[in-house]
């Protein structure tokens, strides 16, 4: 669930575009880790992501762990920005509350820029970083043999996830064995450089739709109310996500994306969260008016609807209980300012709405004058999918020793 640090927008990829052969859900993420990839040979209970994992080969290494087991390693293979990471998540019940010590061996060879492991505590849903570290600050470089670290973060009552791994950022190549987490007392001092402890994610209300308040788009949440909007990309360099100061449609600003060149594969997001209380039980429509310049492919304005079930004894299950997009009638190549709208109904037991503009492909759009309102039955909605499989998340730590 924890699709960390980089990018809290609900992504879709469509069956109908080139780009994937079906369609897919990238959800919140806090850590940038917007491409999640499960491989033949990747550990059981891991999985690989990370801002440029294609960048990257994530495998099985045969013998070459400590005691002479296989264990994964992450090599570079080839130049370029962004990094990769094996990962975990996992529910936080056993740990609330605590002081959690997570500890592993790395090794590392020709690491030129950084490695280390991270650990991540979230709130409900993904909505909150709680307590982060990555070991930025004490960088894994050059080349060594089998060496332990520690990370220590505390666990607060109202957490509800646990996010780790071990990441490469740049050429080399690290080795992970042993990993464990562990409950210590208040006297082992914690490491995290990041702890917010209050809901800055979700906002209460859609909150500066004509983006005339906003000098940015931040990448990832920030506490500033005036910060409503985020951006996310399937791979942040091939976009450029943010404010075109005079572009809107009465000379005001506007929210953009442009492609870096002609030949970006995927798709880059503006978005925004927000609690649906004012809007529970009830259909609802989005407008918003876009621009584009050049598209190889579409624009599409699309909108959800997302709760969670706490029932279930194997865990919670996060569940999109409606989504609707305007791919029927997408932007396409170079228009005026075109009005598109989305209409989706807010079950009861809504827990968040979220909508934003994408950009597949190459090109350039502008967003501007967003506005949503409620509507009756007789307004159609433009839902075209309705899940009905939720993604399921374990509910403990498993195979930190990488034996299966």
């Amino acid at each position: 669930m924890c699709l960390a640090l980089f990018g809290l927008s609900c992504l879709f990829l469509n069956t109908k575009t080139k780009f994937m052969t079906k369609r897919i859900l990238l959800f919140p993420i806090i850590i940038c880790l917007t491409n999640l990839y499960v491989l033949a040979d990747t550990p059981a209970g891991w999985h690989i992501s990370g801002s440029a994992p294609k960048n990257y080969n994530i495998s099985i290494d045969k013998g070459a762990g400590q005691n002479g087991k296989d264990v994964p390693t992450i090599k570079s293979i080839k130049e370029g920005k962004g990094f990769a990471t094996l990962m975990q998540s996992c529910r936080a019940d056993k740990y609330l509350g605590k002081r959690v010590r997570m500890s592993g061996y790395i090794k590392t060879e020709n690491v030129i820029n950084w490695a280390g492991f991270w650990f991540r505590v979230d709130g409900a849903y993904g909505q909150t970083t709680l307590s982060f570290d990555n070991m930025r600050e004490r960088p894994i470089k050059g080349t060594a043999g089998w060496t332990k670290y520690d990370i220590v973060l505390d666990v607060p009552e109202n957490a509800f996830d646990m996010a780790y791994g071990a990441q490469l950022d740049g050429s080399g190549q690290i080795w992970m064995d042993n990993l464990e987490l562990d409950i210590v007392d208040n006297s082992v001092k914690t490491t995290g450089n990041f702890n917010r402890g209050v809901n800055t994610y979700i906002l209460d209300r859609p909150s500066n739709l004509n983006f005339d308040s906003l000098d940015n788009l931040e990448q990832s949440f920030t506490s500033n109310p005036k910060q409503s909007w985020h951006k996310s990309a399937k791979i942040f360099d091939d976009y450029s996500i943010g404010i075109d100061r005079g572009a809107g449609i009465n000379g005001t600003n506007a929210g953009t994306i442009k492609s870096v060149n002609n030949k970006v594969k995927g798709c880059g997001s503006i978005s925004q969260n927000f609690k649906p209380d004012n809007y529970l039980g009830k259909r609802i429509r989005i407008i918003a008016y876009v621009r584009s310049k050049d598209l190889k492919y579409r624009s599409l304005l699309y909108a959800g609807a997302s709760g969670v079930d706490y029932s279930k004894a194997h865990g919670y299950e996060n569940k999109i209980l409606d989504y609707g997009d305007n791919y029927k009638s997408a932007v396409k190549g170079t228009t005026d300012w075109t009005k598109c709208q989305v209409v989706i109904d807010v079950p009861v037991n809504t827990e968040l709405i979220f909508f934003g503009c994408q950009l597949w492909g190459p090109g350039q759009i502008w967003l501007d004058n967003v506005s949503i309102e409620t509507v009756d039955n007789s307004v159609k909605t433009t839902t075209n999918w309705v899940f009905g499989k939720p993604t399921k998340m374990q509910i403990e730590p498993t195979n930190l020793n990488f034996l299966q």
